[in-house]
């Protein structure tokens, strides 16, 4: 009989310990790891911006090309939300560093806005989903701008590096007879921002005069 016994609370043991493992809730990742933004970080992106014309051909001789380096540099925080402080900096050649300025993201449980030069655009909603849709405006005096989750869980390319798992955030698509203004950035799981374009071309009555930036993720120390 004690045997039995014993056997009993053996198997009950293991049969809560199966339970547990199977039942026991998770931290359940709802978008959060596409901005793992902390203190101390650093990327560092190779950009170009340039003229463009007609059918958003560059137009010759028209062209920059720089490093761009972001430092987190600071962090708050309170009940609701963590301001990190971020620090930008321009180079011709990422060796010399010149300060450009300030900018910062509010990290919340269902956002991260951004702000820049006093204005505030919501960057990501979470949770994460396909085709998900938001107002970037919603914090600014702006007409509304419509953000879309265009892509999930893809590799991205830049240069010779893959990123998997990368989300992409469509800012803008105003294409029309007379304007094509196009924005995005792309985010990588565990990373953060690694490329952003934009493009904005206006048809005038005799000329045709656009501008075109682009910033690829090069270097970065998490």
């Amino acid at each position: 009989m004690k045997k039995i016994l014993v056997l009993l609370v053996f198997i009950s043991v293991i049969f809560y310990n199966c339970r547990k493992n199977v039942y026991e809730p998770t931290v359940t990742d709802i978008g959060q790891s596409f901005f793992p933004v902390k203190k101390g970080q650093i990327f560092i992106y190779k950009a170009d911006s340039f003229k463009i014309g007609y059918q958003g051909l560059p137009i010759n001789g028209i062209w920059k090309s720089f490093y761009i380096k972001e430092e987190v540099i600071y962090k708050s925080a309170d009940t609701n939300r963590i301001v990190y402080t971020f620090a930008r900096y321009h180079s011709k050649d990422s060796v010399k560093w010149n300060f450009v300025k300030y900018h910062f993201y509010e990290v919340e449980k269902f956002r991260v806005i951004h702000k820049e030069d006093d204005l505030l655009t919501t960057e990501l909603v979470f949770p994460v989903s396909l085709h998900y849709y938001w107002n970037g405006n919603e914090f600014n005096n702006l007409d509304f701008q419509e953000y879309e989750y265009s892509i999930l869980g893809y590799d991205f390319k830049s240069f010779d590096r893959i990123f998997p798992n990368s989300l992409k955030v469509r800012m803008d698509s105003t294409i029309n007879s007379v304007q094509n203004h196009t924005r995005f950035s792309v985010f990588s799981k565990n990373i953060g921002i690694i490329y952003h374009e934009s493009t904005y071309l206006d048809v005038p009555a005799n000329d045709t005069i656009g501008t075109r930036f682009l910033k690829s993720l090069i270097k970065f120390s998490l």
